[in-house]
This record gives structure tokens, C-alpha cells and sequence, in this order.
């Protein structure tokens, strides 16, 4: 197996972008606009502790991005 070099190369990373894509679709009818948002930033924020966690160059911080 090779390095990864890109976090968008990582499962978990695409198993989050799949998670946001299923809220975006479950959620699309929503009138609730507050949890609408809330939801979706949850879901987005989950890929963005990964991909800045693995910028970081390090094992022990890419793992509290992580935790996080």
C-alpha cells in the first residue's frame, strides 16, 4: 500500500463527504432552516477536522483532528 497524499485519498474523508451528500438529500425538503444549517455544518465540519488534521504533518495531531 502507498502513502496517501491527499486527504481526499482517505476512506474516512469520503465516508463524511458521503454522509454530508445523505443530509443534503434527506434534509432538501426541510423548512427548518436553523437545523437545516446546523445539520449540514455538523456534517461539513466533520470533513474539514479531517483534511486539517492531515495538513498538519504530524500523526499526533492529524489524531486530535481526529478526536475532535
Amino acid at each position: 500500500m502507498g502513502t496517501i497524499k491527499n486527504f481526499e485519498d482517505l476512506e474516512i474523508w469520503k465516508l463524511a463527504r458521503s454522509l454530508v451528500n445523505i443530509v443534503n438529500s434527506d434534509f432538501r425538503g426541510c423548512r427548518d432552516f436553523t437545523f437545516k444549517g446546523q445539520i449540514t455544518s455538523a456534517g461539513i465540519s466533520i470533513m474539514n477536522n479531517i483534511s486539517e488534521g492531515f495538513c498538519r504533518k504530524s500523526d499526533a495531531e492529524f489524531c486530535q483532528f481526529l478526536n475532535i
